[in-house]
């Protein structure tokens, strides 16, 4: 008696059309990048915050103010925080985004400039105290995503509680 090795035509085309199922539902998962851009401006976005807290929490002696501006869809650190334009081009590495990555369909909410204390607090006008209401920032995309200021300076991803 002989022993079968392989697999029939049943077993393969089987395995084909599992393999066909899977990759059909699974592709886009890996091949689009819908909501990578709001990932993008969230992690961006609570960098520029905790940079912005830290100046501001290490510079005691002076009465310089620390800022950050969101305008629709960017953010930054205006040259002067008492104007509410951020500049045409500003430096990605320190101030947001590059001009390639503001036209993504992004949106990001409430559009206003806010400042830290020297405490690191979000206060919305400079020598404010600590204590206020917390900065909630939606930022909606393909996907939406929160980033929450606490009222003490705890900055993170999600809604605030």
């Amino acid at each position: 008696m002989r022993i079968q090795q392989g697999f029939t035509i049943i077993e393969l085309v089987a395995v084909i059309v599992v393999i066909g199922i899977l990759a059909v539902t699974a592709a886009p998962a890996f091949f689009s990048d819908d909501g990578a851009d709001v990932q993008t401006y969230q992690a961006r976005l609570i960098n520029l915050l905790r940079l912005q807290q830290q100046r501001a929490m290490q510079d005691t002696a002076s009465t310089n103010n620390y800022c950050v501006l969101i305008a629709g869809n960017r953010f930054g650190v205006p040259t002067n925080c008492s104007d509410t334009s951020l500049p045409a081009s500003f430096d990605p590495d320190y101030e947001g985004l590059a001009a390639a990555e503001q036209d993504a369909g992004v949106t990001i909410t409430p559009a206003e400039v806010r400042y830290f204390n020297g405490l690191g607090c979000p206060v919305s006008a400079p020598g404010n105290a600590c204590g206020t209401a917390p900065w909630q920032i939606t930022i909606a995309g393909g996907n939406n995503l929160q980033v929450c200021v606490a009222s003490q300076g705890r900055i993170h991803r999600g809604v605030c509680e």
